[in-house]
């Protein structure tokens, strides 16, 4: 039998195999195209590409509004036929041509670039050991490799949309969600919505701006405190629907719409839409009668009238 020319070379070489082996086979699975949920440093997304949160539940990507040739980063439902976009990258500075790219960056930070064009997304400035990963919550996240320390994330960047597990906030963090200036346009609209105090008091209601005026608030009371709950200095959904496909979205017309998945997890349908006329008598509950109501007889025909009234705009009738 031979003998190796270094007696010891098959000890010291046998624990890098099986790294080296997984490694080319994932270089073989990025050379084919394959689907994945993350982006490494100098990775780049061209316009035609994705990535698809581990279980297929989001899809992140370029995308342009109908009738429009302006491209976009942003996220939505993988399964949704109609593509119904839920977070924008950009939605202030869209990008003319289809050369566009989103990349992240030998510095850590998430870059949309094209021609002479640059959009920063994300400003880790962390360096190459990081990463961007799309998460099945619809949450993309730059992550610092070692130590798993979450450098940014889209949850603390909302555009309209409110997800379970998601946050709104007040309007020193920025955590609110602002309306699309239309159907077609996703730059901010006339309308945003943020956890607010009532005369700066500890009554937390949510407040929906139409520009610098108070178009309505409410308190959580009704449908809205069966929905969210209060969190510290935030507002998020409970727990009971951390595994639904739901999502609340304030719309170009300042609605507040809460839709649900049907079974087929194709197609949305609105649940009794939080509107401006139904916030109207939630508000007239909890603020109208700004002093203590001692006779309880009072408080509950107010309740019963008020959820009378809440079913009957919510039905249509």
């Amino acid at each position: 039998m031979a003998k190796l020319p270094f007696p010891n070379m098959s000890r010291r070489i046998s624990p890098f195999i099986p790294t080296l082996l997984l490694l080319f086979c994932l270089g073989l699975q990025l050379a084919k195209g394959s689907i994945t949920d993350t982006i490494r440093p100098g990775q780049s997304l061209t316009t035609s590409e994705t990535i698809v949160s581990a279980k297929g539940k989001f899809e992140l990507g370029f995308f342009s509004p109908a009738n429009s040739t302006r491209n976009y980063v942003g996220i939505w439902y993988k399964k949704d036929p109609n593509r119904t976009v839920v977070w924008v990258a950009n939605r202030e500075r869209p990008f003319p041509n289809s050369s566009a790219v989103l990349t992240l960056n030998p510095d850590g930070n998430l870059v949309i670039s094209g021609g002479i064009m640059q959009y920063m997304v994300a400003n880790t400035s962390a360096g190459n050991d990081t990463y961007a990963i799309l998460l099945d919550t619809g949450n993309l996240r730059v992550i610092k490799w070692v130590s798993d320390v979450v450098l940014w994330e889209s949850f603390e960047h909302p555009t309209d949309t409110l997800f379970p597990v998601m946050k709104v906030s007040d309007v020193t963090k920025g955590w609110s969600l602002t309306s699309w200036k239309s159907t077609e346009d996703p730059a901010p609209g006339l309308f945003s919505m943020h956890l607010g105090s009532w005369n700066g008091g500890s009554w937390k209601e949510l407040i929906v701006m139409k520009g610098s005026v108070t178009y309505w608030s409410s308190a959580f009371i009704g449908l809205l405190n069966d929905i969210l709950v209060i969190d510290g200095e935030s507002v998020t959904w409970r727990s009971k629907y951390t595994d639904k496909m739901l999502r609340i979205v304030l719309d170009v017309t300042g609605q507040f719409r809460l839709l649900e998945s049907k079974e087929d997890g194709l197609s949305w349908h609105s649940l009794p839409r939080l509107s401006v006329e139904l916030m109207h008598y939630v508000v007239l509950t909890a603020y109208a009668v700004r002093q203590p109501i001692e006779d309880v007889t009072v408080c509950q025909d107010l309740n019963r009238w008020l959820l009378k009234e809440i079913s009957r705009v919510a039905e249509g009738v």
